[in-house]
């Protein structure tokens, strides 16, 4: 009887172990992968001088926030010219405006003098003609004016965008030009990587496939760091490839593998990891209820 039990006691103790073992090899299962980031290249609208370069690697900016500034000439000399010729553009609109009023009166006063035969009928037309030619000058200084004022507006834009602003919440990546450096048409003058412009790349192999789905949540542990970080898998490849000839692992067990990738949940985890940083990336395989789902978010 003693014997029995001791027998029955093993099996219960055995049984809790390989329950355990199980348990933690699900919740352990990890594969390598790394860091990808999206870049926004930010660059000037035309060339120039770097006069000021407001960030540096690193650096939180948010959006509207200032990154560089060109130096002002010419432009400024452009605007000022520009707001000179508007300022004559609204005096010649002025005056043009004042004599057609003068002779739209006079016009007026002499159809009421020609009725009462006042005035003869060459007095009227010669009246008329004024009148008339008065009235095309102030269209044409009109249209000059409105010409004149889009000039401006042109001109104003232009020297606005010597002064670059981030377009997004980011993170200065990397900058490529210094202070009073010329910036060549087309370069990028630094990088900006955003919040949502970085994702976790990982292989797994076919067997662990049915494991995943869309939205599922992983584990992204980073080597040094006391706090792992959460992601959504946003993309599970449809087709199988080859292990990538470089890949963050000691040993190459499977020659198959699918493409996962995932985006960290937290809107600041931009800050905390960096493209190209290789990482481990935990599975809770007990969390899969359902095949693996391909496609992407």
């Amino acid at each position: 009887m003693k014997t029995t039990n001791r027998y029955t006691i093993l099996l219960v103790i055995l049984s809790i172990c390989s329950l355990l073992s199980n348990c933690k090899t699900k919740k352990e299962a990890s594969f390598p992968g790394y860091v990808q980031g999206k870049f926004t290249y930010i660059s000037a609208y035309d060339t120039g001088i770097l006069k000021k370069i407001s960030v540096s690697p690193g650096d939180s900016v948010k959006q509207g926030q200032a990154l560089f500034t060109l130096e002002p000439y010419p432009e400024n000399a452009e605007l000022q010219a520009a707001n000179a010729r508007v300022q004559q553009a609204i005096d010649e609109q002025n005056k043009h405006e004042a004599d057609y009023n003068v002779l739209k009166e006079e016009h007026e006063r002499n159809l009421i003098l020609f009725k009462k035969d006042v005035i003869s009928k060459e007095e009227l037309e010669q009246s008329m003609g004024n009148f008339r030619s008065a009235e095309a000058s102030r269209n044409a200084a009109q249209a000059n004016l409105r010409a004149e004022q889009a000039n401006q507006s042109k001109a104003v834009w232009i020297s606005q965008q010597k002064t670059v602003t981030s377009p997004i919440d980011a993170l200065v990546f990397d900058t490529y030009y210094s202070a009073y450096e010329k910036i060549e048409e087309g370069k990028p003058i630094l990088a900006l990587l955003a919040a949502d412009a970085i994702k976790i790349i990982f292989f797994i192999p076919e067997q662990h496939l049915s494991t995943l789905k869309l939205n599922e949540e992983i584990t992204i542990l980073l080597d040094g760091a006391q706090q792992p970080i959460k992601a959504k898998i946003t993309y599970i490849s449809p087709k199988e490839e080859y292990t990538p000839p470089v890949i963050f692992s000691e040993t190459e067990r499977q020659r198959l593998v699918f493409r996962v990738e995932a985006r960290p949940i937290a809107s600041d985890a931009y800050l905390k990891i960096h493209p190209g940083q290789p990482v481990t990336v935990r599975l809770d395989t007990d969390n899969s209820e359902t095949s693996g789902q391909y496609g992407q978010q």
